[in-house]
């Protein structure tokens, strides 16, 4: 049961009202958190959709303010607060509900963050040396959450100050930067996501076609596109085509996060045995299987400009700002504390993925030294060494933890495309001047009560014989899933060399969403005014601005081997 907030009518008389209770009444008005009552709306009848967040109410003693009557299960309640206390904040009940979400959410974002860039972080140390790649994965962690916190901000901002609520990326850019910036973003989104998907699916036929070759002991074992076309069609197909909740997401993201970071610690472990080992050297030519190689390193600084090859890898690595609107969506039950909880789950899934992926990095680097490969999946050996029968465990969980967190990347990439192919909902583009009546609730996009309203009218078109709209159909969603699993298996079973994908992505793609847009949007729709990170936004602005033309020189330059 949701804790119900204080309502105070026009006459300055207290009510406490269940939901559209207040139908009846002509004007009221709500308490509102954190506000200093500089500005006021009222809630009527005729424009309470417009207007959910009013204005607060006469102050009180300090006695009164402190009386708070506790949640009760299956009891409404009545909660007496100050000005600085978030009312609906505390509609999400106890504390247990809130803390599930935000371990949800975290999970989510965390399987977002640790995906197949992890696998190329030991390239990138190889090529940068110890201390830049420490440096440059702090960096990019670091501006990756803040971006994705000005994403959120802004999406919050937009819900409360519009009369529209974005409900995706593409619809906080429309609202802000119009109908160019929403083809640039939706664009961008799909082709990001397409190429993560197709890095994706090149993991998996790497990880199963030794693995089956090893185990079955065939003459003749399943090629890798065999094997991609059998995982496509039995498992990426059906997850991707009958999963249309991101929430029901939830658990097999949990579980995807869990085995990658698992995959990532027993590289990490191996790394720590071979060079705290008396003979490293030996060790890690046990692992290559070549006694005659020769191991330069470990490198502490780059060498030559071979390094800025690095950049786009590292960028890659921290990427999850397509999954920022869908998790919030996840926790509209906790009202205005939403933004809150989901800061916290951010913070949370960055220092995770972020030790796993730095760690993975150094110690994947210090495993194999110069013979580190881009993708250091190969580098282990399926039968031969100390640690091969474990790994190969290992890595078939590995793999099986990349499809199930296959759905979740292909999420975007569809939803864009639907939008690009059938359009979208009209947006009216907010300027910054309306930062004057910001107040700071998660709009009715994320409330209880539209997500009830929503369902009635859907059950209502249902019942009245009136069709869904065609991009919101089954028949659409699965085709387009369907064309989207298929071409991504197709160009997976072309492309070998992770670091030609991951190059081209984070050179082009991950810049644009992950630190311009953001920073655009966060600037240039006013919500930059209610506190003082515009610097930090004009900050991260200039460095995604100028990380596309430098990253793309650098791929076209590594491509035709002039670099």
């Amino acid at each position: 049961m949701r804790v119900l907030p204080r309502y105070i009518s026009a006459t300055g008389s207290s009510s406490c009202m269940q939901p559209n209770s207040h139908n009846n009444l002509e004007t009221i008005k709500l308490q509102l958190p954190f506000f200093d009552g500089t500005s006021a709306c009222e809630y009527t009848k005729s424009n309470r959709e417009e207007c959910p967040f009013l204005t607060p109410a006469p102050a009180r003693s300090e006695e009164h303010l402190r009386e708070k009557e506790q949640y009760k299960e299956g009891a409404s309640t009545i909660i007496m607060a100050d000005e600085r206390t978030p009312l609906l904040g505390e509609a999400a009940g106890p504390s247990s509900k809130s803390s599930m979400l935000q371990l949800q959410a975290a999970a989510t974002l965390g399987a977002s963050l640790l995906g197949t860039g992890l696998l190329a972080q030991p390239r990138a140390c190889e090529t940068t040396g110890l201390v830049l790649f420490v440096f440059l994965s702090l960096l990019a962690l670091t501006i990756s959450h803040l971006a994705a916190m000005m994403l959120c901000r802004t999406s919050v901002f937009l819900a409360s100050t519009s009369q529209s609520n974005p409900s995706g990326y593409a619809d906080v850019v429309a609202m802000v930067l119009g109908r160019k910036g929403e083809l640039l973003t939706m664009w961008s989104i799909a082709l990001m996501q397409i190429g993560c998907c197709v890095g994706y699916v090149v993991v998996i036929g790497d990880v199963f076609t030794p693995l089956i070759a090893h185990w079955s002991h065939m003459s003749s074992s399943p090629s890798t596109t065999q094997i991609i076309y059998f995982a496509a069609t039995f498992v990426l197909a059906p997850l991707c085509v009958f999963v249309r909740n991101l929430a029901s997401l939830r658990f097999t993201s949990a579980i995807a996060m869990f085995v990658i970071m698992f995959f990532g610690a027993v590289v990490v472990g191996n790394g720590i045995y071979v060079i705290s080992s008396s003979n490293p050297d030996e060790k890690r030519r046990d692992l290559i299987q070549d006694e005659d190689v020769e191991l330069t390193g470990p490198r502490y600084f780059p060498s030559g400009t071979a390094a800025l090859r690095a950049i786009p890898l590292v960028c890659f690595a921290y990427f999850m700002h397509f999954n920022v609107l869908p998790v919030l969506k996840t926790l509209h039950e906790l009202g205005p504390l939403a933004e809150s909880v989901y800061e916290k789950a951010s913070k949370w899934s960055f220092m995770m993925s972020g030790s796993v992926t730095s760690s993975f990095g150094i110690l994947g680097y210090l495993t194999f030294l110069s013979e580190t490969d881009s993708d250091i999946l190969s580098n282990f050996k399926v039968s031969g060494t100390y640690i091969s029968s474990f790994l190969n465990v290992v890595r078939a969980l590995y793999g099986v933890g990349l499809m199930l967190a296959f759905p979740i990347v292909l999420w975007e990439a569809r939803e864009n495309l639907k939008r690009i192919i059938f359009g979208g909902d009209k947006h009216h583009k907010v300027h910054s001047s309306s930062a004057a009546s910001y107040s700071p609730l998660v709009a009715d996009e994320f409330s209880e009560l539209n997500d009830e309203t929503n369902a009635t009218i859907l059950e209502d078109r249902v019942q009245g014989g009136r069709d869904l709209p065609l991009r919101d159909t089954f028949k659409v969603h699965a085709i387009i899933s369907l064309l989207l699993v298929y071409l991504t298996a197709t160009l997976g079973a072309v492309v070998s060399d992770l670091e030609v994908v991951f190059g081209l992505i984070g050179s082009t793609c991950t810049p644009v969403i992950a630190y311009v847009l953001p920073a655009l949007v966060y600037l240039n729709s006013g919500a930059a005014a209610r506190n003082d990170h515009e610097l930090q936004a004009k900050i991260i602005l200039g460095i995604g601005c100028g990380l596309v033309p430098l990253g793309l020189t650098v791929w076209i330059l590594e491509r035709t081997g002039k670099l």
